[in-house]
């Protein structure tokens, strides 16, 4: 798990500079969402080709996407949950770390080949965090109007159009110079960090009375237990090459994702609940993840 712990030291070192300096975590959020996030993004989706292969690892994703956020639906009108908290469930429970710490996992433990796939993952999931999961952000907001006012709250988002220029350009052959890959790269490569600082200082706000430790073993369980039985289940029904398959199964095992927090920060939906839920299934998937890896190669 070495290749991980840089991770850990961008998260304490947020931590900690959070505790010393109290800077405005929302400006940060806001910095990562709009200015830098949307630079990943359009590398992204311009770097990587997307073909008929990768046609059931999308399937995947979108099976797996559904069953958990028909579950969250569920729990929260058996449990009486308002939006926010709903909201919330589903940036916890359904999207995962495929990308910063996903990818470089499956590079160290199953290869090059396996880490192909993993990149395709990063980038679909991608996809549907700037979309679905801006959705459910917005729509979960204290702020929030009418599904109109929602929709304009995530078509307001920069990373969209990012994504569809950074594919719409890949797909017409459009060179760029070197000079130009530099500066996207320069922007991008600094969204990683941000997002992660911004989780650490997060987390550096939050006390036992201010975390619904009821809420937050529900989402862990989700996370950790509910969508990795799922998507073990989906992979195998898929009629798709064995690596492809374990790739797959691995990934769904991952923790929630970092950038689920910026969301839950900048649209104000339990935000508490969303970092400690990133940060403690982060921690358990340093005890998981080398035991699904051992069983499955």
């Amino acid at each position: 798990m070495i290749s991980v712990l840089p991770i850990y030291i961008v998260l304490a070192l947020g931590f900690w500079a959070q505790k010393r300096c109290r800077f405005d975590i929302r400006s940060l959020s806001d910095t990562a969402i709009y200015l830098l996030y949307p630079f990943l993004a359009f590398r992204t989706f311009n770097d990587t080709s997307l073909t008929r292969e990768h046609g059931y690892i999308a399937l995947f994703l979108i099976l797996l996407n559904i069953g958990i956020i028909s579950l969250v639906y569920i729990i929260s009108r058996v449990l009486k949950y308002p939006a926010s908290m709903r909201s919330a469930l589903v940036l916890a429970g359904v999207f995962m770390n495929a990308g910063n710490y996903g990818a470089p996992l499956i590079l160290f433990a199953l290869g090059e080949e396996a880490f192909s796939y993993a990149v395709v993952i990063m980038v679909i999931q991608s996809l549907l965090m700037s979309t679905v999961g801006l959705y459910f952000a917005a729509s979960g907001s204290q702020e929030r109007g009418d599904a109109k006012n929602t929709l304009k709250k995530v078509f307001a988002m920069p990373v969209l159009y990012a994504t569809f220029f950074g594919w719409s350009l890949k797909e017409v052959g459009w060179e760029f110079s070197e000079l130009f890959h530099s500066f996207i790269s320069f922007m991008a490569d600094a969204a990683i960090p941000l997002i992660l600082l911004a989780l650490g200082m997060q987390l550096s706000s939050l006390t036992l009375n201010s975390i619904r430790k009821k809420e937050l073993w529900l989402a862990i369980a989700i996370k950790m237990f509910v969508s990795p039985t799922l998507g073990v289940i989906i992979a195998l029904l898929l009629p798709v090459d064995p690596l492809i398959r374990t790739v797959l199964m691995v990934i769904s095992f991952m923790p929630t994702a970092a950038n689920t927090t910026l969301f839950a920060v900048r649209f104000n939906v339990e935000p508490e609940l969303v970092a400690s839920s990133a940060f403690v299934s982060t921690l358990l998937s340093t005890v998981t993840l080398p035991i699904v890896l051992l069983v499955l190669k």
